[in-house]
C-alpha cells in the first residue's frame, strides 16, 4: 500500500560548487536555480504539507574532479541562497546515484522507501518542460498509480540551447516510443546505456559494480539485476514492481 506521504523529485543538473555551477551549459544557470526554488516552494506549500523532497543526482561529471554529487550541489545552492529553511531539513531525502532521467525517478523511489519505510502515494517531478513526454513515459513504464510533472525553466534557455535541447529530446523520445507504442520507457537501449557509462565515476569498473553499490544502499538487488538485463521492447511490461 502507498502511504499518505507524497514524493517530489528534483532531477539533478550541473554541480553547484564554490559559488557557481559546474558541468552544465552556459546560459542555463537561471533555469537550474528556478527548478530548485520551484521544488522547495512545492514542498513548503501550506496547502500540501505531506511532501518529502528527494534531491536526485549522482556524481555524473567525473571529469570535473569535484567530489560532490548533483544532489549535494543542489542542496548547497539552496542553503547558500536561503531557499532551504530549517523547517524543511527533516523532509529532504538525498538520492546520490542517478545518472539519467529514469534513474532519477526509479532510484528516488528506492531512496524514499529506505528513509520512510513505505512507498509514496503520489510522485511529482520538477524538471525542464521539454522533458515532459520523457518523464510521463518513464512513469508509465514504472506503472506509478499517481504521477504529476511540473516543467519550469525553459524560458531561461538561450534560443540556440533551446533548439538543440528540443532536437535532442525528439531523438530520445524516438528511442522510447516506437510506432505509437511504449518501447523503451525504462531506457534500456544502447544509447541510454552508453550515456550512463559516460556518467559513471571511474572508481566503478562496470555497470554491475555500480549497481552493487546502489543495492548496498537501497536493497532490491534482484530488481536492479532484472532491469540491467532487460532489452528494449514490450518485455518491460512483465517487470514486477514492489510498490504495486
Amino acid at each position: 500500500m502507498f502511504s499518505l506521504v507524497n514524493m517530489t523529485v528534483l532531477a539533478g543538473h550541473a554541480i553547484w560548487h564554490k559559488g557557481k555551477w559546474h558541468g552544465g551549459y552556459r546560459g542555463q544557470e537561471l533555469a537550474y536555480e528556478d527548478h530548485i526554488k520551484k521544488a522547495f516552494d512545492l514542498v513548503l506549500s501550506p496547502l500540501d504539507r505531506d511532501h518529502m523532497l528527494v534531491l536526485s543526482g549522482g556524481h555524473t561529471r567525473p571529469e570535473l574532479k569535484i567530489n560532490k554529487t548533483e544532489a549535494e550541489g543542489m542542496y548547497l545552492y539552496a542553503k547558500e541562497n536561503a531557499i532551504a529553511r530549517n523547517d524543511i531539513e527533516k523532509r529532504i531525502i538525498f538520492e546520490l546515484y542517478a545518472r539519467d532521467s529514469f534513474e532519477n525517478l526509479f532510484f528516488s523511489l528506492l531512496a524514499f522507501k529506505k528513509e520512510t519505510g513505505d512507498w509514496p502515494q503520489k510522485v511529482v517531478v520538477v524538471s525542464f518542460d521539454f522533458k515532459r513526454t520523457r518523464f510521463n513515459a518513464i512513469s508509465k513504464g514504472l506503472r506509478l498509480p499517481a504521477f504529476r510533472f511540473f516543467g519550469f525553466g525553459d524560458n531561461y534557455l538561450p534560443p540556440e540551447h533551446k533548439e538543440k535541447a528540443q532536437i535532442s529530446e525528439r531523438n530520445i523520445i524516438n528511442q522510447i516510443i516506437n510506432k505509437g507504442e511504449l518501447w523503451d520507457p525504462l531506457q534500456r537501449s544502447l544509447i541510454f546505456r552508453k550515456k550512463r557509462e559516460q556518467r559513471t565515476s571511474k572508481g566503478f569498473l562496470g555497470e554491475k559494480k555500480y549497481l552493487k553499490k546502489v543495492e548496498k544502499d537501497y536493497g532490491f538487488g534482484d530488481l536492479l539485476n532484472s532491469l540491467n538485463q532487460l532489452e528494449p521492447g514490450l518485455s518491460w511490461q512483465e517487470i514486477k514492481w514492489p510498490w504495486l
